[in-house]
């Protein structure tokens, strides 16, 4: 139950697992197999190897404002993203002044800061079930 309170405070927003949280990164159904070092390097570093369609988009827009998300949809008008905390963004393509692919996570990469080490445990052990 610990660890399911910890997926559901730090993960549910973008990850689907069991039937609960959203779809907006990786679903995490069968992760369970993966070893122990590999799920604390993909929880503690995630921007070490991110897979292509989950890389984030950096956008600045003509009049200073910058937007990094992951890239919904696209046309020749708009472009829809949302950003880490699940909010969509729709910006007009000509208020883009620059738009720049990054190899990042929309993940944050403080989880090794804000979470707890028993809470890191209880969030392992609820992964591997």
């Amino acid at each position: 139950l610990a660890g399911q309170q910890v997926f559901a405070k730090h993960c549910g927003l973008c990850h689907q697992l069991k039937g609960s949280g959203n779809v907006l990164g990786p679903q995490l159904e069968g992760v369970g197999g993966r070893g122990i070092a590999r799920l604390c390097e993909d929880i503690l570093q995630p921007d070490r190897n991110v897979d292509e369609a989950f890389r984030t988009t950096s956008f600045l827009t003509e009049d200073g404002q910058v937007f990094v998300g992951l890239v919904r949809d696209r046309d020749t008008e708009k472009i829809v993203l949302v950003d880490g905390l699940g909010k969509l963004h729709t910006l007009r393509v000509d208020d883009v002044a620059e738009e720049s692919a990054t190899h990042r996570s929309l993940m944050p990469g403080d989880f090794a800061q804000t979470l707890e080490d028993q809470e890191l445990a209880d969030l392992l052990a609820y992964l591997k079930r």
